[in-house]
């Protein structure tokens, strides 16, 4: 994107600004979703500690998701504010890069699972520091990488009169670099990983550590269940933009963008498949709701007489 381009006044067209107000109003959702799910972990005192990692990097990193969306909302819908280099690189990069940064959350955490589930190692005892620097490791990798195509204009910045700032790729080869490294490798991973550690649990003598056993199957299967869930609304928009689809269908990209902010809006909810903690967390909320409205009562079984 050439510098001229940049530091000019410039809002959304009638037919962005009516598909960004119907992304906004999921973008609301998401954020009383997501201030009811923190705000009763903290009531019901959930216990933060180095298993929680993944699962908390992935649902805090939805807020940055959420805040970054009405940014964007503010800058664009007031054409006054002018359209700077620094805003149009942020509208561009920082969602996808979150969205990036969640992939690898998820990969992690699968990982972690198969290791305690068929190495019966916990990477969270043994492994505690290169946990934490992995962690922080790869985020910096894959902004590096961000970095690195666009010093080179293999990845480029561009604005179409009226709508938002979006990615292009120049280079075939790093198309293929990000399609294969970057998008897929992770998601082959995590589902090789979770396929595995359920071939494992389905080959052990049943009669050995039932419970354990039984627990690690329906850890295993809901991470299945969680894991395709975000799949169907996360890979989309990762397609579309390592495809440029954005540069040729608008509505497409239009669509795309509802599926990832709608998953960002059920996160909060399908999270109890990702962690007990979410779970137990709704589960005490609900407990508390029906004590207080005495809808306990009807639930009691009453003898025949």
């Amino acid at each position: 994107m050439s510098s001229e381009s940049f530091s000019h006044l410039g809002g959304w067209n009638s037919l962005n600004l009516s598909q960004n107000t119907a992304v906004l109003i999921l973008s609301i959702s998401a954020a009383i979703h997501h201030f009811l799910i923190w705000f009763q972990l903290f009531i019901h005192k959930t216990k933060f500690d180095l298993t929680f990692l993944f699962p908390f990097g992935y649902l805090s990193s939805d807020i940055f998701l959420i805040l970054a969306y009405f940014i964007q909302y503010i800058i664009r819908i007031r054409s006054w504010i002018p359209v700077t280099n620094f805003s149009c690189y942020f509208e561009a990069y920082f969602m996808f890069y979150v969205n990036l940064c969640q992939s690898y959350f998820l990969t992690a955490l699968n990982i972690c699972r198969y290791c305690q589930i068929v190495r019966n190692r916990n990477m969270y005892i043994l492994h505690r520091r290169i946990l934490i620097t992995s962690s922080i490791l790869v985020s910096l990798l894959i902004l590096i990488n961000l970095i690195i195509q666009d010093v080179f204009g293999w990845c480029v910045v561009f604005e179409q009169t009226g709508s938002s700032c979006t990615l292009s790729y120049t280079n075939i080869v790093v198309r293929i670099w990000n399609m294969m490294i970057i998008l897929i490798m992770p998601i082959l991973i995590s589902f090789s990983m979770l396929f595995q550690a359920y071939r494992y649990l389905k080959k052990i003598n049943a009669g050995q550590m039932v419970v354990r056993r039984n627990h690690h199957h329906q850890l295993i299967i809901q991470s299945l269940i969680f894991y395709s869930m975000w799949a169907i609304f996360w890979l989309p928009l990762m397609f579309v933009i390592y495809l440029d689809i954005t540069a040729i269908n608008e509505l497409i990209y239009f669509v795309v963008i509802v599926l990832n902010a709608f998953k960002v809006v059920a996160d909060p909810v399908i999270s109890i498949f990702l962690d007990k903690r979410f779970a137990q967390a709704w589960k005490k909320s609900w407990q508390w709701i029906t004590r207080q409205f005495g809808w306990y009562m009807n639930a009691r079984v009453h003898p025949i007489a």
